[in-house]
């Protein structure tokens, strides 16, 4: 950070000296002892002088009330990246002062360091924030590797996106965290997957908001026809590499398979498209298929994952299951809720309708016209650099974050019948029957092959 100069320096030049006629008084005004040029010249000087005088004022008081340019009243704000985002380097934003920079942040005097990256230029007390992943094998991580001062400015932070249905470990840090920064409303930064805002010809259109919901009625007067979509040869695909959740997804889905044809790619089916590849799986998705089943692997509150964001952005329409409520998160007519059929057979049957009727399956598209989905959650860090600098925020502090994370009613049980219940041994080949392990902890699923280490097995989920 550069050096500042204070007004008292021998930087600063007495200009009055360079001028006669002007002498500077005990007061320290300057004062004019003869006139500097005749009353002719006078208005020829002074009127451009006050016109420059008052626009460069105005200029430099915006500038100096701008709390990301005024770099004196807006010090840098430090923050520290405690422990590791699964196998992201620096949580995926970057380290330094650039984060900030690229996401234009309004207020940007922050800078990230990374333990991960070695020696800390400072103390961990002297940073004002420090970022604490907290998934299964972090919870149990940090209770042994706890930061060893503390000071009362800084702000602990509860980071995680992945929901507690699919995490059993208790957070057992009770008076530890300051903030929440996670895929809930009621965090103190949200941090969703993705979001749907307004498009260009959105009426009144507004700027990106991950909790904008105006949305607007469906409107089909003006339906354009995507021409691709009449060229696609197959229904519905789904890609999944996780066949143990919470959701019980799968099961619903081995129902769903019986009225119509589901092609499902990755460790739960016999298809393959590896994430590796994954912008050609989804161009391949969006040239083959009408539909794709954006099912999560929990039944939260507020949980809904890039599976149902990703999907919006082609010409393929998103089949959803999860616990979020999805007309805040996305416009109507752009998905399909499962939960409003009674069963996996009337899903079918209407998704097949659909796919007879072409007027009505492109009903699903009006949105794409006044609408865009975003993808990006930097506005985290502008979330986060703006609250560090603002001095009205008052001091918090989570007494029990175990309750405020896991409250009895924050996930629910999936509505699976019976007669379409899971059977595992389908689900795995022969050769590694013998080594499936599966363990259900509350409303947890977790499966092990081989040697079983809990830990590392629930923070490997997703």
């Amino acid at each position: 950070m550069g050096e500042f100069i204070s007004e008292s320096s021998s930087m600063y030049v007495d200009y009055s000296k360079e001028f006669s006629g002007i002498e500077r008084g005990k007061d320290g005004t300057m004062k004019m002892t003869q006139p500097f040029c005749s009353k002719k010249c006078l208005c020829f000087f002074a009127a451009p002088f006050f016109t420059i005088y008052t626009v460069g004022y105005l200029w430099l008081t915006s500038w100096g009330t701008s709390q990301h340019l005024n770099t004196k009243e807006t010090p840098l704000k430090t923050i520290l990246l405690w422990n590791q985002f699964f196998s992201t380097k620096h949580f995926g934003y970057g380290i330094g002062q650039d984060p900030f920079l690229k996401a234009q942040c309004p207020v940007h005097t922050c800078n990230i360091s990374d333990r991960a990256d070695g020696p800390l230029h400072a103390g961990v007390e002297h940073f004002d924030a420090i970022l604490f992943h907290m998934i299964d094998k972090s919870i149990i991580e940090l209770q042994q590797d706890m930061p060893d001062k503390r000071s009362a400015h800084q702000r602990y932070i509860f980071f995680l996106q992945e929901s507690p249905g699919m995490h059993a470990t208790p957070v057992k840090f009770p008076n530890f965290f300051n903030w929440t920064v996670t895929y809930r409303r009621d965090s103190d930064i949200y941090i969703p997957y993705g979001f749907v805002t307004a498009g260009q010809k959105y009426p009144d259109a507004k700027s990106p908001n991950p909790v904008f919901t105006g949305w607007m009625v469906p409107n089909y007067s003006r339906l354009e026809k995507i021409k691709k979509v009449s060229s696609k040869s197959k229904l519905v695909a789904w890609f999944v590499s996780n066949c143990y959740s919470q959701s019980r997804r799968i099961s619903y889905v081995r129902e769903l398979s019986k009225y119509i044809p589901v092609d499902i790619y990755g460790d739960c089916g016999n298809l393959v498209c590896p994430r590796s590849k994954e912008d050609e799986c989804y161009q391949m998705l969006n040239t083959s298929y009408k539909f794709y089943l954006a099912f999560e692997n929990s039944l939260c509150k507020d949980y809904v994952t890039e599976k149902l964001f990703n999907v919006m952005n082609y010409d393929v329409v998103p089949v959803t299951y999860g616990g979020v409520d999805y007309t805040v998160v996305a416009p109507p007519m752009s998905y399909i809720d499962v939960l409003k059929f009674e069963s996996p057979k009337k899903l079918a049957h209407y998704l097949k309708y659909l796919d007879k009727n072409p007027v009505e399956y492109h009903k699903y598209f009006w949105w794409k016209k006044y609408y865009k989905v975003n993808t990006q959650n930097k506005h985290v860090l502008c979330k986060l650099c703006e609250m560090l600098h603002d001095s009205r925020i008052p001091p918090k502090i989570y007494e029990d974050i175990e309750g405020w994370w896991r409250p009895k009613s924050i996930c629910r049980a999936p509505d699976i019948k019976d007669d379409y219940a899971l059977n595992l041994n389908e689900l795995v080949e022969p050769s590694q029957k013998e080594k499936i392990c599966i363990i259900q902890v509350g409303s947890v699923a977790i499966r092990s092959t081989g040697e079983l280490n809990l830990s590392q097995e629930i923070g490997t989920l997703f």
